[in-house]
Order: structure tokens, then sequence, then C-alpha cells
């Protein structure tokens, strides 16, 4: 099983000029699109997919390694998103409202239009409140794997994401996908000890395990304070709207400013990750901050 799912992990940075416009490659600006039934999927049974890749003999995937604040780090599997079209996406955050949700519609995705090859750009990645909002942080590495679920086992423990903290993982193994574990990856150039990125920074939603049993029964008992969210920084905000059209349930009102229906917020984050002026905050509830100090 270990030698089926390879990874390669390549030491150093991008010599100037290794991409260029010389090479040939055209830009598509073809945005239709069309439905595909997927009766294999074990949660949808429908995608909509942009026409090129439907039409295309194979496709790379290209990714950055960052995290997300939703599904804690974004690479090859949560990338290939990126082949519904923009105006279906708010649908899709919409209805699967949970990690465990919107990872299995990724995996259903993944199963249908697998890539070719997966080439996440890791010299320099993006830690904390990512993908948008993050700190960017120099990684030196070009990583590649024909499987994109191997590059995200192996990019999740550089991060230093435990694996049963990680949601796609989880919904992985809940399925029986292989790899199930890290040791079924074969990495080839730099040994896996020496990927790990010391004090990487996760997103603020991210909820560290605390075994306490304190902290097991306040996050029990009062789930509903033990929350992360979305917080408007009305100095920054510009009231451009892109929040707006950004959330899926119609939750943010723009006036002078920007402003968060809290009931009906389903804490996707789609408004933080699109802020480009950095006016949306990830807001820890007291109870949030008492269970995982330190």
């Amino acid at each position: 099983m270990k030698d089926q799912y390879h990874f390669t992990a390549i030491s150093g940075s991008l010599r100037k000029g290794l991409f260029n416009t010389t090479a040939g490659i055209e830009l598509n600006y073809d945005t239709s699109f069309e439905t595909v039934s997927f009766p294999e999927g074990k949660l949808v049974k429908r995608f909509e997919i942009i026409t090129p890749i439907l039409r295309c003999d194979s496709y790379f995937n290209l990714c950055k390694l960052k995290t997300h604040s939703l599904m804690i780090m974004t690479g090859g599997v949560k990338n290939i998103f990126g082949v519904i079209p923009g105006r279906s996406k708010p649908g899709y955050h919409s209805t699967m409202t949970t990690q465990e949700l919107f990872a299995g519609m990724l995996l259903d995705l993944a199963a249908l239009v697998p890539p070719k090859l997966t080439i996440m750009d890791a010299v320099v990645g993006m830690e904390g409140d990512g993908p948008f909002n993050g700190t960017p942080r120099h990684i030196g590495l070009l990583i590649a794997s024909t499987d994109p679920l191997s590059l995200d086992m192996v990019v999740s423990e550089m991060m230093g994401i435990p694996k049963e903290k990680n949601p796609l993982l989880v919904e992985a193994k809940k399925r029986n996908i292989h790899p199930s574990a890290i040791e079924e990856v074969e990495v080839i150039g730099v040994p896996l000890k020496q990927l790990f990125i010391p004090g990487f920074k996760l997103p603020g939603s991210f909820i560290k395990e605390n075994k306490s049993i304190w902290g097991g029964l306040l996050k029990l008992l009062i789930k509903k304070s033990y929350t992360v969210d979305p917080r408007i920084i009305k100095s920054k905000c510009t009231a451009c709207g892109t929040c707006k059209k950004a959330c899926p349930r119609d939750a943010i009102l723009i006036n002078k400013v920007a402003t968060i229906d809290k009931k009906k917020c389903i804490r996707c984050y789609c408004c933080h990750e699109m802020c480009q002026y950095d006016a949306i905050e990830l807001h820890k509830s007291f109870l949030y901050k008492l269970v995982n100090k330190g």
C-alpha cells in the first residue's frame, strides 16, 4: 500500500522565469458550466462543473499552502472546489454548513474530477487566519503528488494539525479512502521529519484539544457560547459590499458599514475570507478562550 501514494517535496526557491508567457499557455475565458450527474457520490449526487474541465483530457491542480478559517487548511482537495462556477459556490456553503458536510462534498468532487497532478506552491505560504487575511510565511518548498489527498495528509503534518482535528482527513477515514495514515504515503526528496514547520500558526477558528473534565463540560453544556464569530471592524470597513455578495445566507447588510445578522450567520467565514481590507475579524468568545487558553 505504501508505494501507491507518492509525494515529492523539493527544497529551495523558484528561479525567476521558470513560468512565463512564452510557454504558449493560453488563459481560459470560458465561464460556462454543465450540470453533471454523479450517482457514486456519498453526499452530493450532482455537481455544476465549468465546461473546460469537462472538455479537457486532464488537468493540473495548482494550489497554495494556506490555512483556512472553515476547513483549517486549504490544499490539494480544497483547491478542486475551483471547478465549481463562481456564482454556484455560495449555494454549497449554504447547504454544507458544517466542516463534516463541506469535507464530504469536497471528497465527492475530487472523486468526480480527479486531477492528473497536484502541485503546491509552498515557497511562501500563509499562516494564521487564512486563506486571505493570514500572514505570509516563508517555507521554501515546491510540493507535488498524483494524489491530492496524499499531499494534504503530508501538508497537514507539516502544519502541525492533528489528523483527528483535520475535517477532510477525518471524513476520508470514515469513508475508508486511502491513504488513511501518513505511513501509507511515500515521501520523495526530503524526509518527512525535515518538513515540519515549527511554530506554524493555525486559524483562530481552530479548536485546540482539551481533555480536561472542565473543558468537556463547558463544551457540552454551553455550546452556543463556545464560538468563534466573524465581527466587523468598523474603522476598516469601506462598505464595498464584497462580504454581502459572498455570504450564502444573506446575513450581511450594508449601510455606512457592514453589519452581520447573528441569527442568520452559519460561521462559514466566507465574509472573512473575501474581505480585502481585513475588516472582518474572527472573535473568540470568553468560554472559547477559557477552554483553549495556552
